[in-house]
């Protein structure tokens, strides 16, 4: 394997992207089990904004878990990739928002909707590590974020997985790499130290 990080992380990406679910039926009963896990440890509140994110190819779906969110009354945000600088923003989102097409291939949430700050944010990986180690896309949208936002109030960063995303081996990090607070499968709800 390469030597430095970024090459390690795209032979990473390639392998972990061969993996998958094909049947959309079981990814979706998968999908369930999540958002009943997450809603057992996480009751939604409505004092606490949720980030949730729009899947893109195989990914887990986290759309059931803001559903079940927003009918509870809990404000709920979308990611959208800023124009102005690295990272994301989070508008807000219900069932009925107004969705666009972002540059990344995801829907996100229009301009006509008000930012967010969000208390809760679930997010997108190709693999994680038992460390909260988080291997993502690689455009470094969730790292260019998650440190700022920790510098102005407390998050709570958990990382969405099926469980073989899931690497028993520590995964290359960067210095730029921002670490999870946390992890949920369909099968295990896990909060780093």
């Amino acid at each position: 394997m390469p030597s430095d990080h970024s090459s390690q992380k795209k032979l990473l990406r390639r392998g972990a992207n061969s993996h998958g679910l094909d049947s959309a039926a079981e990814r979706h009963r998968l999908d369930r089990e999540m958002c009943d896990r997450f809603i057992s440890a996480f009751p939604p509140d409505k004092s606490k904004v949720l980030s949730f994110f729009w899947p893109l190819a195989k990914e887990c779906d986290t759309r059931p878990i803001a559903e079940a969110y927003h009918a509870a009354g809990a404000p709920c945000a979308l990611p959208v990739i800023r124009t102005d600088a690295r990272g994301l923003v989070f508008r807000s989102w219900s069932p009925d928002t107004p969705m666009a097409k972002s540059s990344f291939g995801t829907m996100q949430p229009t301009e006509k909707n008000p930012e967010l700050v969000p208390d809760i944010l679930l997010v997108p990986l190709v693999m994680i590590d038992l460390n909260g180690t988080r291997l993502g896309r690689g455009a470094g949208h969730y790292d260019a974020t998650l440190g700022p936002l920790r510098k102005t109030k407390n998050i709570l960063a958990i990382g969405v997985a099926y469980d073989w995303q899931v690497s028993e081996d520590a995964l290359p990090r960067e210095e730029h790499d921002e670490r999870l607070d946390g992890l949920i499968t369909p099968t295990r709800v896990i909060l780093f130290p």
